[in-house]
């Protein structure tokens, strides 16, 4: 007899259960069915313009890479932008588990990154005398230090592509 009551309650909570979840899932389905088409059209948007962002990265660490100042300078919206990223010579995202922040804006042609990386920069020995000399004929006359900052940026949608407005290494 005991099988049978506990089997008569496991039924009605299920029971129960389902019928009172029935109206939250003809709610839900409701809604998304409202606005699923704009939303889901928005996500998409949202995912093209990261993945756009996310190439824009990529391609500037490639030119910072092959000192290709002309082409580095088109992903900028004012070419003289470039100037910030001069004397870097290698871009990595830095490997401590933290992956880059990109903040949409709500009309989708605007955002603003942090990136974590290390870059190396490269710096002309300006020290005068013997032994800067023999630096200088030795290794290029180049001082060369690494360092782990964060890449910000501001971005814009500039002629129909993702460009950088604003970029500083802090």
């Amino acid at each position: 007899m005991t099988t049978h009551t506990a089997s008569s309650r496991r039924r009605f909570f299920f029971e129960a259960g389902a019928a009172l979840s029935a109206p939250l899932a003809v709610g839900t389905a409701w809604a998304s069915a409202a606005d699923g088409g704009a939303s889901r059209s928005m996500r998409a948007d949202e995912l093209g313009a990261i993945e756009a962002i996310r190439r824009l990265e990529q391609k500037l660490a490639q030119h910072i890479r092959s000192r290709a100042r002309d082409e580095m300078a088109n992903l900028f919206v004012d070419p003289a932008g470039a100037e910030s990223v001069v004397g870097i010579r290698h871009l990595a995202p830095a490997d401590f588990g933290e992956r880059d922040v990109i903040n949409l804006a709500a009309d989708g042609h605007s955002a603003r990154i942090q990136l974590p990386c290390e870059i190396e920069i490269e710096s002309e020995i300006e020290a005068e005398g013997t032994l800067a000399e023999m630096a200088r004929l030795q290794g290029d006359g180049l001082l060369r230090r690494q360092e782990t900052c964060t890449l910000e940026a501001d971005l814009v949608v500039h002629g129909g592509a993702w460009r950088f407005r604003r970029l500083l290494f802090r």
